[in-house]
């Protein structure tokens, strides 16, 4: 028998992380009824994002041997949802609300170059940058 190398197992992990978000939207909707409103809403998002990604072993054949990397950058994308909000008595209202979110993706560089047989080696890990939020609140008007 001949033909077979070693090939042994590798461990890839991938983690994501949004550090912070902002958004900058505008909101338009209706009223169901005289206390409730219905609306949209969609407009700028960014974020400051942390991607991160390593593999040990292969495709470097090295058992135990880690390869890193991680990008970390402020990312721009766009906000879009919609929510009810109901007067509740006074300058009072509740409203609940969801939001999608998608900032740009992201390509992360695994390269092995520094490693022995590694010249040339690279794999490239692609982050999609996006999340939904669900949001409950309760608002009080000041001056009424």
């Amino acid at each position: 028998m001949g033909g077979f190398g070693f090939f042994g197992a590798n461990t890839e992990q991938a983690s994501q992380q949004l550090k912070w978000l902002a958004t900058i939207r505008g909101r338009a909707g209706f009223l169901a009824t005289p206390m409730l409103m219905i609306y949209g809403t969609g407009g700028l998002a960014f974020g400051q994002v942390k991607d991160t990604v390593s593999v040990t072993g292969i495709p470097t054949a090295f058992t135990g041997v880690t390869v890193a990397s991680s990008n970390v950058d402020i990312r721009v994308g766009f906000a879009g949802g919609g929510g009810a909000e109901l007067m509740v008595s006074g300058p009072w209202s509740a409203k609940v609300e969801y939001l999608y979110y998608h900032l740009t993706d992201d390509t992360v560089l695994l390269n092995f170059n520094s490693l022995p047989n590694g010249a040339g080696t690279f794999i490239n890990y692609r982050f999609r940058n996006e999340g939904h939020i669900f949001r409950l609140g309760l608002n009080y008007k000041i001056g009424q």
